[in-house]
C-alpha cells in the first residue's frame, strides 16, 4: 500500500530543463501557497490593529494590510514555483527593472500627504456646494458616494 502511494506521488507529470514536476512537489507547492495566504492575511490583520493602536487612518491602515499580504502570497508563490522546480530567475530580474521604472516614475508623487486624503466613516465630503456624508463599507475601506 505505501510502495502504491509513493509510485502515486513519484509520478513524472512534467519534465523541465531544471528538473521534474511530480505530483508531490505539486501537493507541497499547494500547501505552501496555502501557508503563504494564511500568514499575510493574519499578519495583514495583526499589521492593521497594530497601525490603529498608532492612531493612523483606516485608509492607511488597510494600505499597508494589503501590501503585506500581497508581498506574503508574492514570496510564498516564488518559493513554490522553486519547490516544483520551475525556476523564476529571468522573472524576477524582470519585475525589477519594472519596479525600479515604477519609482522613478513615482518620484514627484508625495505619498506621505496622500494617506491623509482618505475619507472616514461619518467625513463630509463637500462637491459642488453639496455636503454628502461618505459611506464607507464594512470592510474599513475608505470610499464614498458624491451626487454631482
Amino acid at each position: 500500500m505505501l510502495d502504491h502511494l509513493k509510485r502515486v506521488l513519484d509520478f513524472h507529470l512534467l519534465t523541465l530543463s531544471s528538473g521534474v514536476v511530480t505530483l508531490a512537489s505539486i501537493l507541497i507547492a499547494v500547501s505552501i501557497l496555502f501557508s503563504a495566504a494564511l500568514i499575510g492575511n493574519v499578519g495583514g490583520r495583526g499589521l492593521r490593529r497594530m497601525l490603529n493602536r498608532r492612531g493612523l487612518p483606516q485608509g492607511t491602515q488597510f494600505a499597508a494590510s494589503k501590501i503585506f499580504g500581497y508581498a506574503v502570497l508574492a514570496v510564498g508563490t516564488m518559493v513554490a514555483f522553486d519547490s516544483m522546480g520551475i525556476r523564476l530567475d529571468a522573472l524576477i530580474a524582470t519585475s525589477a527593472v519594472v519596479a525600479v521604472g515604477i519609482g522613478f516614475g513615482l518620484q514627484k508623487v508625495d505619498l506621505r500627504q496622500q494617506h491623509q486624503r482618505f475619507a472616514h466613516i461619518g467625513a463630509f465630503l463637500h462637491a459642488g456646494g453639496v455636503a454628502q456624508a461618505s459611506a464607507c463599507s464594512a470592510a474599513g475601506i475608505p470610499c464614498a458616494g458624491v451626487k454631482g
